[in-house]
């Protein structure tokens, strides 16, 4: 078994992405001293990154890193086609850390894309739910932060609805019931 050398953060990122300017990197790189970015290259499909992905995990842990977390950068328009792809690319970033039984995958789309959240977040949950027990848990955030956000807005019929997502929940006072007072 080889010696621990430290913790490593592993980062992969879809065509287009732009690594450098995620808030949510900039602070996984404060967290932890060695980073691995890994990029998905033009016209390479998800199953060959997550071959690739799967050949670099084994390799840093034969080197002696431990793995803190694995993050999942998806490209804007990232949908529901993509989750069955994803989906192994993701199980092969939970697996690198099965053996210490602790470690966090994070599911992040791009800024204010409400598709990709979505997918992302029925693919976190559905993973969840297989891998429960393990120590290892499986998450997606919603990019929201205003520095994360693109230079030019989404078309308005792209764009995601202002306010929260789900219903607002509003209460009404009623008048209280008056009867009728008799002379």
């Amino acid at each position: 078994m080889a010696t621990t050398i430290g913790q490593v953060a592993v980062i992969v990122a879809q065509a287009g992405v732009d690594v450098d300017a995620s808030p949510a990197v900039d602070q996984l790189r404060r967290d932890v001293p060695t980073t691995v970015v890994i990029h998905q290259e033009l016209g390479e499909g998800l199953p060959a990154l997550g071959q690739r992905v799967r050949a670099r995990i084994a390799q840093l842990v034969s080197q002696g890193y431990r793995m803190h977390s694995a993050t999942f950068l998806a490209q804007r328009g990232f949908g529901l086609g993509d989750v069955l792809g994803t989906a192994d690319l993701v199980r092969a970033m939970h697996s690198g850390m099965l053996t210490l039984g602790e470690g966090q995958v994070c599911l992040r789309p791009a800024v204010q894309d409400l598709h990709a959240q979505v997918a992302l977040k029925a693919l976190a949950d559905a993973l969840s739910d297989q891998v429960r027990g393990t120590g290892v848990e499986i998450v997606s955030f919603a990019a929201s932060r205003a520095s994360e956000r693109p230079s030019a807005p989404p078309p308005a019929a792209a764009r995601a609805p202002e306010g929260p997502l789900r219903p607002e929940i509003r209460t009404v006072a009623r008048e209280p019931n008056l009867e009728p007072v008799s002379p």
